[in-house]
């Protein structure tokens, strides 16, 4: 069974000619998998805290206007690699995922900040804690660059949190370059040239409070902002995979 896993997977990274980088994570992805059944781990780190049935209340802001959602994280499996999908309640977000391993967290989602046709799903890497302030890293399958800011205090409906690890994200020049070339060979209609090129333009900026998680983003303007309202359901989840495979969570 998993080398007819391992065969059509080959098979879909030469129809979609993904990156080795890609291939590289998806076999981590699988060699990490098969915790033991029935059994939540606990994932993230210090500044994004992932439990099975974590509930947190945001709000998103934007021209005006403010409307609540909800998220809901489900712990799926892994050991190595831990993946928790997200539920939204309130807002269209599309598929999305977290997927922790070591002092990283990757989100990856079907709605992407800038988008490549022959990538499935779009990865990208939220959080490296051992990237300190004035490092960034390359997420070169999406073309995004995320540089670490100093951290800072921030206010949100859910109160004040100090220190908070800080992101920004943007697109690479040569997404932007790329699209006028797209545009040119006419692979790409009028409108999803503007929409892209609009997207592309937009710097993302993130806050991560130790403890809680994704605090605040911000989309661009500060116009448009997420913000964390409540932590309804702390959640739960092992930190270490339990020897016995009967352990059940309390």
């Amino acid at each position: 069974m998993f080398s007819k896993v391992i065969k059509q997977m080959f098979n879909t990274i030469k129809q979609r000619e993904l990156s080795y980088s890609s291939l590289l994570f998806i076999l981590l992805f699988l060699w990490g998998c098969g915790g033991p059944e029935g059994v939540a781990l606990r994932g993230g780190t210090e500044h994004l805290l992932l439990l099975d049935k974590r509930t947190l209340q945001y709000q998103e802001r934007y021209r005006g206007e403010t409307v609540p959602y909800t998220l809901i994280m489900r712990y799926t499996g892994g050991q190595d690699i831990r993946v928790y999908n997200l539920e939204f309640r309130g807002i269209e977000m599309g598929r999305c995922r977290l997927i922790s391993k070591d002092q990283q967290v990757f989100f990856e989602t079907t709605k992407p900040l800038t988008k490549f046709d022959y990538l499935p799903e779009y990865r990208q890497l939220w959080v490296d804690e051992s990237v300190l302030s004035g490092g960034e890293w390359e997420d070169f399958d999406v073309g995004t660059n995320t540089v670490v800011a100093p951290s800072e205090t921030v206010t949100v409906p859910a109160g004040t949190f100090s220190n908070c690890y800080k992101t920004v994200t943007s697109a690479f020049p040569s997404f932007v370059d790329s699209l006028e070339v797209w545009r040119g060979e006419g692979l790409i209609s009028e409108e999803e040239y503007q929409q892209q090129k609009s997207a592309a333009g937009i710097a993302v900026v993130r806050w991560f409070a130790s403890g809680v998680g994704l605090v605040k983003e911000q989309i661009g303007s500060p116009d448009h902002v997420r913000e964390l309202v409540e932590v309804k359901r702390p959640g739960t989840g092992r930190v270490d995979i339990p020897s016995d495979e009967s352990d059940s969570l309390e």
